[in-house]
């Protein structure tokens, strides 16, 4: 009697493609130079002897995105991905001649539904099975190895017949209803398992004894979403819950084989909404494969999030499309392959890491070294110049930024000029983030803030018929988080339509600087938290973040001691961003030893009205007991405007 035993290891699959998408030969196949297992033996094989098959099926490797791999089993939640549940064994006859390959036999460690014994024998060691079949004799074989089928599979597999059905019908065979982690998650662990598949192999069984490898792969892709900035637990910072995740165009079923073509299109779905666990900081989801044809990329995988900032009631999206940054390329949903997602709704941008699932070491969670990086080809973001463009439409050119970390921190190359070849340039990128008001509105790419100063020496309101506000600031840190500008601007506009009595918010109206078309607001006065994230962003003052959790009350003057140079380096910092237009095409932010006000449109009680002060030489100064009727030398009065 032969034995032949084949170790299945946790090994990573070659793939023979890349991720992207662009045509099926970036699909075409999964070999590998151990799928060719011929024994050489120099004995003839007996003609209709039966043999012993015996095998180790140990699955593959489980990746957690949330725990070091030296965590012990029980800590690693994703420990269950690589679990092996139940076996099943496709024999099929090689021929010599022309003749399609037939099903030899379907061996399994599952009772028959007649109530015959398991085929597949498990040995106590749980790792090595069995075959023991009179009928299974030494000789040339295709053989395909499956784990963990489903319903559905199931039934698919047995309706094969031995001896009729051809290797092209198994290899037909479509998933429909069976989820690919069936429906095992960290939480509940009494599905099916993974499906899982080998390479087609092709073995001939000898009376030697052999011991090769096989590759088990999921058929499955794994999501992980990570919400790097919440609001959970007791850290009270700026961040955000996520409510819930839809899955635009997921693939609900899938070919058993990997497929040579693109996906079919009537294999995709968008589901309803899965809900975010309340305080949870991640979600981990399963789907099959998605490989639109090139003429239908209208049809890729995408995720809308859904979250809310600061514990507010007034929802927001942030959609993840699956593309290389770095060409734009839509990347498929691969089998076996693990998504990690990073999430900043706060700063609205996310970063994802494709990677094989068995393959590299553990993603913990991210810290500052995580980013999103940029070309001179993405353009509207931070720091770019927008433009008026030769045909009156929004334009940008680049300004230089080529990274975001997700803690909010710029990396930029040399800053470019400006490009006279686009139009007229009206103004810098200083936000993609904006409030939920403009939001709702259509202004959900960001701020624009304008090269020069609208005025100066200018009074909010005059004292005897000026307006006050509907909305107003009690903390520091609601000022900070205050992105309202337009609202505010155009309250008072309802009430003083010529802005006749509210001089500051004249000098904006006034501003002579032509809009494109169409795509932006009408320029405005920014509110506090505008004009903190021009510092921020533009001015790389990063400590300025701190007061978004600030709930220090506005009563008097909130003061920051700056370091010796630090407020002339704010200062230099926004002027290099603004420098690329020339020097006397925008109004520099002075650095002098009094100081440089802005005026804000974010009104704290009913006198009074906050302004910034950044460029006293040893601090920075919060005012909110400023008169709104007062005028002041040093206070400017800067527009911005959304797109």
């Amino acid at each position: 009697m032969k034995t032949l035993r084949i170790n299945i290891k946790r090994a990573s699959m070659v793939l023979a493609s890349a991720l992207v998408l662009g045509g099926s030969t970036l699909i075409s196949g999964c070999t590998t130079s151990d799928n060719e297992l011929v024994v050489e033996n120099d004995k003839t094989p007996s003609v209709q002897k039966a043999g012993t098959f015996t095998f180790q099926l140990n699955g593959t490797k489980a990746r957690s995105s949330f725990a070091p791999v030296s965590r012990a089993e029980e800590e690693n939640p994703h420990a269950f991905e690589g679990d092996i549940k139940t076996v099943y064994v496709a024999f099929f006859t090689q021929k010599e001649n022309t003749e399609e390959s037939t099903l030899r036999k379907l061996y399994t460690d599952e009772s028959g539904d007649d109530g015959a014994d398991p085929t597949i024998t498990k040995a106590k060691d749980g790792n090595s099975y069995t075959i023991t079949d009179e009928n299974l004799f030494t000789g040339d074989y295709i053989v395909y190895f499956i784990a963990n089928p489903g319903t559905k599979l199931k039934a698919s597999l047995k309706d094969l017949t031995p001896g009729t059905s051809k290797l092209s019908e198994f290899k037909a065979i479509s998933i429909e209803e069976d989820t690919p982690n069936g429906g095992d998650t960290k939480d509940s662990k009494n599905g099916t398992g993974f499906v899982m598949i080998s390479d087609e192999m092709n073995i001939t069984i000898t009376e030697d004894k052999t011991i090769s490898n096989i590759t088990m792969t999921r058929l499955g892709a794994r999501f992980d979403i990570i919400n790097t900035q919440p609001t959970t637990g007791e850290d009270t910072k700026h961040g955000a819950t996520i409510t819930n995740v839809t899955i635009t165009n997921e693939a609900v079923k899938s070919d058993l084989i990997v497929p040579a073509a693109n996906t079919n299109a009537n294999y995709l779905s968008t589901k309803e909404a899965t809900q975010w666990t309340k305080d949870a900081t991640d979600m981990t989801f399963y789907t099959y494969e998605n490989f639109p044809k090139t003429e239908e990329q209208n049809n890729n995988t995408s995720l809308t999030v859904t979250y809310a900032l600061d514990g507010s009631q007034t929802s927001k999206t942030l959609t993840i499309y699956l593309t290389d940054k770095n060409t734009g390329t839509q990347l498929g949903v691969k089998r076996n392959h693990l998504y990690s997602i990073y999430l900043n709704c706060v700063t609205g941008q996310y970063t994802l890491d494709v990677k094989d699932w068995d393959a590299g070491e553990t993603v913990n969670l991210p810290d500052k070294n995580i980013y999103v990086e940029y070309t001179e080809k993405d353009l509207g973001k931070i720091g770019d110049y927008a433009y008026k463009g030769t045909d009156g439409k929004l334009v940008f050119s680049d300004g230089g930024l080529r990274k975001m970390y997700l803690n909010g921190k710029l990396d930029w190359v040399t800053r470019p000029s400006v490009d006279p070849n686009k139009g007229t340039c009206i103004g810098i990128v200083f936000s993609n983030m904006t409030s939920a008001t403009d939001y709702g509105s259509g202004y959900t790419h960001g701020y624009i803030m304008a090269l020069k100063d609208a005025g100066t020496n200018l009074a909010w309101g005059n004292a005897e018929k000026m307006s006050d506000l509907s909305a107003t600031v009690n903390t520091i840190g609601e000022a900070t988080l205050d992105l309202d500008g337009l609202s505010h601007y155009n309250e008072i506009k309802n009430t003083d339509g010529d802005f006749s009595n509210h001089p500051a918010f004249k000098a904006i109206a006034d501003y002579n600087v032509d809009l494109p078309t169409s795509g932006t607001s009408k320029w405005y006065m920014p509110s506090y938290g505008q004009i903190a994230q021009i510092y921020y962003y533009l001015g790389n003052y990063t400590t300025i973040k701190s007061n978004e959790s600030s709930t220090t009350s506005i009563t008097n003057r909130y003061r920051k001691a700056l370091s010796t140079g630090e407020s002339a380096s704010i200062a230099n910092n926004i002027n290099n961003k603004l420098s690329g237009v020339g020097n006397d095409n925008y109004s520099p932010i002075t650095v002098v030893q009094r100081e440089h006000w802005f005026m804000t449109s974010t009104q704290a009680g009913t006198t009074t009205s906050p302004v910034v002060l950044v460029n006293y030489p040893d601090r920075f100064e919060f005012a909110a007991n400023i008169d709104k009727a007062a005028t002041n030398q040093v206070c400017y009065t800067r527009a911005v405007l959304a797109w």
